[in-house]
């Protein structure tokens, strides 16, 4: 494939190897996977000299940059509107940057200390990530979900719905709620990045690169095609409340937190499902209201919890408090002292109990370990198929093609290989989401519903993206 360049103004093809657009002087951008930076090692632009390259998007390129003025690290971001982008799309953005660059001294925003215009293209300097985002805390090691615990939770929630309230004071909502876009810091608390792409590219609900963690913070009128409003912000964060407190993404689930997480109180079930309601009348009316009764809810469970604990070491106080006393009673007559003050008969007694206790263990453990193994040898029977006549328990069988071949296939966050995959699959029945990306492909997000038993064969076409120029 050769390596091609695009205007990132009005989209057109260039010349490999050009700065900018001949026909609207708009900068020249890679469309090849292999992403190189426009701004040259060394390079200065607004106020900052370029020494390295960090990430990129379709829109953005994120560069590690430093101070001249003061030598501290910085970070710059190039931004290159689409073509396709109408003028009061890019105002409203330039309005929102406006804001949020005043209120970027406040806790909990990412600090912008200047941005500039040239050449079509935003050039915004920033403070380098205070600390991990959000979504590398939400992926164990193993490609797996995992949640917060309770005491982290509720201070990422309460602190992100403090920032939020913030922007809905001045009118303005954030737009943009996401794990990869909240930042943990540990002297700082939650921070907020400023959101880009969801002002910038048109119909980003159905970006290729919108990922899975993020399709599910959309509100339905947005997705619909209303303008985004607070309480679209408020249904993201109740999606960011189900995420932290279950692990998994709030997407096609269709339970109740505390039915996914022991650790998610009952009483968030509805602080939940009123936030995130299809309709915006029937959400929370402010972002104060929704942290009231997100704090309310793991207080009142936090309170249960401890006076349950409280109760139980009370009862068994007040049994071995009572036995002591009849023991001493019926034995006080008999205790006699050796010549160190010892009750021997006392101490008799209980290196009796510590052997018979041992005793005990002794036979126990190995008729555990032996049930322990006869459980693993039936599950393990039932799950390959050989003694399970229930059919709701087996496995589904998930075979994947496209056309043409060789797409990646990605199911909930794990990848699986790239198409096609003929052998057979065996994974957990129930709703499952498949994403199809190829170079020079548009991605594809498919919602499966596997059933027990039954072999699931996809076939996928993928459409080529435009403006993409293949070698012969």
């Amino acid at each position: 494939m050769a390596r091609t360049e695009r205007c990132s103004r009005c989209g057109r093809l260039i010349a490999p190897g050009s700065t900018f657009c001949p026909g609207c002087g708009g900068l020249a951008v890679p469309t090849g996977s292999r992403w190189k930076g426009k701004l040259p090692m060394g390079s200065s632009i607004a106020g900052c000299e370029i020494t390295g390259s960090a990430t990129h998007s379709p829109v953005t390129e994120r560069y590690v940059a430093r101070d001249l003025d003061s030598g501290e690290d910085r970070e710059v971001v190039l931004v290159f509107p689409p073509g396709e982008l109408q003028p009061e799309a890019l105002k409203r953005f330039i309005l929102f940057l406006e804001s949020y660059k005043a209120e970027s001294g406040s806790p909990g925003l990412l600090r912008v200390f200047r941005y500039i215009q040239e050449h079509g293209c935003i050039y915004i300097v920033t403070e380098p990530a205070p600390g991990p985002a959000l979504d590398s805390k939400l992926v164990g090691m193993s490609g797996a979900f995992r949640a917060l615990d309770r005491k982290n939770a509720v201070q990422l929630l309460l602190g992100a719905c403090k920032i939020i309230k913030n922007f809905h004071t001045r009118l303005q909502p954030y737009f943009g709620i996401s794990p990869k876009r909240i930042f943990l810091s540990g002297e700082r608390g939650v921070i907020l990045d400023l959101p880009i792409e969801p002002w910038l590219v048109p119909n980003w609900m159905t970006w290729p690169w919108l990922t899975y963690f993020e399709a599910g913070y959309i509100a339905p009128e947005v997705l619909q095609g209303d303008p985004v409003s607070p309480p679209a912000d408020i249904y993201a964060l109740g999606a960011l409340a189900f995420h932290v407190t279950t692990g998994r993404p709030p997407m096609g689930l269709g339970k109740a937190p505390s039915e996914l997480a022991f650790s998610a109180p009952k009483r968030l079930d509805g602080v939940i499902e009123r936030a995130m309601a299809e309709q915006p009348s029937n959400r929370y009316l402010t972002v104060g209201d929704l942290a009231h009764d997100i704090e309310h809810a793991f207080t009142e469970a936090t309170e249960q919890k401890d006076s349950e604990k409280k109760e139980e070491t009370g009862s068994n106080r007040s049994e071995t408090g009572t036995g002591t006393g009849i023991s001493e009673m019926k034995n006080s007559g008999s205790k006699k002292k050796n010549k160190r003050g010892i009750n021997s008969k006392d101490d008799y007694s209980k290196k009796k109990k510590t052997r018979s206790v041992a005793t005990l263990l002794l036979l126990l453990v190995p008729l555990l370990i032996f049930a322990g193994y006869l459980v693993f040898v039936e599950k393990g029977l039932k799950w390959s198929g050989t003694e399970n006549k229930d059919e709701s328990r087996l496995p589904a069988i998930l075979s994947v093609e496209s056309e043409p071949p060789g797409a990646l296939v990605n199911l909930d966050g794990e990848v699986l290989g790239r198409a096609p995959i003929r052998k057979k699959i065996k994974i957990i029945a129930g709703t499952h989401y498949l994403r199809l990306s190829k170079e020079h492909y548009v991605d594809v997000l498919k919602e499966l519903k596997l059933e027990p038993g039954r072999n699931k064969i996809v076939k996928v076409n993928l459409v080529q993206r435009e403006g993409v120029i293949e070698s012969p």
